[in-house]
């Protein structure tokens, strides 16, 4: 029987970009012997709006998105008895929603399914709104009916499915970039902070060899005991609401900030109140550091002129991000701090606390 395992694991690995997403729909393809998957709305008056096409490789059918696009069809999935059916479980097989006599008699079936040899599909619905959007797998006459067992096995693939549809629309609404996201560790955390989801690269950050975070009790924890507190808070935080992001730095055994860790507030009209799966409350992005913290400081005195002490309160701002425990650290008045971040905002020409985090994080990561 198939590994349900592996094409799981690749459900969230094709968060990490394309060619994630092409290795997700080869898997795909392989387990349910496919060799169309199509990504396609059905909108109002049920008419199909095609968003993809690709062939059993992950390859864009470029030709069938042509055609399909090339005048309004109406989708006989949606106009069946049994939409209700598909809409509920998420995967029905055509001939159990569509009479195959009627199927066969529609342009749909003329112009798109029976020119690519399309023979039996079935669709699972990833979401329900103004438009649904669904994830459609189809086969050729040469290997016929999907049977019962593999239609069971793609209700179980349906809640991993919908949980990465949901995590990427929190990206979106936390306004991390794909790019971003396909070139960092990215942890999904649920509202109590339990691990909902990873990307590939979270595999590999958590078991190399200096590992920032480690995955504890199924959520996610610094590998040094300095920074758990900060990090726990920052966290807790986020999953309330209470901040959209925190930085938090993570250092090394001897204290010199090695990672950022960017916890994402994930807004919760970015998922659906039916997905199956615990929803993302907050997303946990690593970026690596490329710098000596004994560097930061002359670079900023050369870039913007800040004086020494000035250098030495924005090094540790970007890694305490509060000014009472930079002042605690420094030992100086938390006044003394606050004229003195003024000047470095005149100096750098940024105005709050966030940019002159943000500048210096640029400064910071190659």
């Amino acid at each position: 029987m198939v590994d349900l395992i592996e094409l799981v694991d690749r459900t969230y690995g094709s968060l990490t970009g394309p060619q994630g997403h092409a290795s997700f729909v080869q898997a795909l393809a392989t387990v349910f012997r496919s060799h169309v998957i199509a990504r396609q709305l059905d909108g109002p008056g049920h008419e199909h709006a095609v968003l993809a096409h690709y062939d059993d490789q992950g390859r864009p059918m470029n030709e069938m998105a042509t055609v399909a696009s090339s005048h309004t069809y109406v989708n006989p999935w949606f106009e069946s008895p049994m939409v209700s059916r598909l809409l509920s479980d998420g995967v029905a097989g055509d001939e159990g929603c569509v009479d195959p006599g009627a199927l066969r008699r529609t342009e749909f079936y003329a112009d798109i399914l029976r020119p690519f040899d399309v023979f039996h599909s079935f669709g699972l619905v990833l979401e329900q709104g103004t438009t649904t959007s669904v994830i459609s797998v189809s086969r050729s006459h040469r290997i016929g009916y999907y049977s019962s067992q593999e239609l069971e096995l793609a209700k179980k693939l349906l809640p991993h499915l919908r949980n990465v549809c949901a995590i990427q629309k929190a990206l979106a609404e936390t306004s991390v970039s794909d790019s971003v996201i396909g070139q960092r560790a990215t942890w999904a955390l649920d509202v109590k902070g339990g691990i909902c989801g990873r990307n590939k690269l979270a595999y590999f950050a958590v078991n190399a060899n200096a590992a920032a975070l480690i995955e504890h009790n199924g959520g996610l924890v610094p590998s040094q005991g300095h920074d758990r507190a900060s990090f726990s808070t920052a966290v807790s935080e986020v999953l309330a609401g209470a901040r959209l992001h925190r930085r938090v730095p993570l250092r090394d055994k001897a204290g010199t900030p090695r990672f950022i860790a960017h916890i994402h507030h994930c807004q919760s009209p970015a998922f659906l109140n039916w997905l199956l799966t615990d929803p993302a409350t907050a997303l946990v992005t690593l970026q690596p550091l490329d710098y000596d913290v004994s560097e930061l400081e002359p670079m900023l005195k050369e870039l913007y002129g800040l004086t020494a002490a000035e250098c030495r309160v924005a090094a540790k701002f970007l890694e305490l991000e509060s000014l009472r425990l930079v002042a605690a650290e420094l030992y100086r008045s938390e006044e003394t701090v606050r004229c003195q971040l003024k000047s470095i905002f005149c100096k750098t020409g940024v105005n709050s606390q966030g940019r002159l985090i943000k500048l210096l994080c640029t400064l910071t990561t190659r």
